[in-house]
């Protein structure tokens, strides 16, 4: 069974940092301060934190309208293919929806994640970026 929901208790954050945390390759990439004021969600697979994302929210000033980047899609390995990146997902649409949120955006660079997102109905753009220095 997969539970999915915002950590919003000390225990599900230290979850979200572990999860985060365990993927040695991208500790130095997590943006310390996304990590403050994002809103998070864990999965849980039979009581045992699988995976974790973050949403932040941002207003554009030009649509007037406000919207949520959704960041660090993370599943740990030994729960992939078990649906709990989709469940994450499902959960974030619902609540930010509730919110009144008007779209979700997220990139990904990784082919299998990308076949996951064109599954689960997500519409595939452009996204373009500017590297800005500092370490990538």
């Amino acid at each position: 069974m997969i539970e999915v929901k915002e950590a919003n208790l000390v225990v599900d954050l230290m979850n979200v940092r572990t999860v985060y945390l365990s993927w040695k390759d991208t500790v130095d990439k997590i943006d310390s301060h996304k990590f403050k004021t994002g809103h998070h969600f864990i999965a849980y697979a039979n009581g045992i934190a699988a995976g974790s994302t973050t949403v932040v929210c941002v207003f554009d000033s030009v649509a007037s309208c406000e919207w949520g980047l959704v960041e660090n899609v993370f599943v740990l390995p030994k729960f992939r293919r078990m649906g709990v990146a989709a469940a994450m997902l499902s959960q974030i649409e619902n609540d930010t929806k509730l919110w009144g949120l008007s779209y979700l955006k997220l990139t990904s660079r990784k082919p299998e994640a990308q076949a996951l997102y064109r599954k689960l109905g997500w519409d595939e753009g452009c996204s373009f970026y500017k590297h800005l220095g500092g370490q990538r």
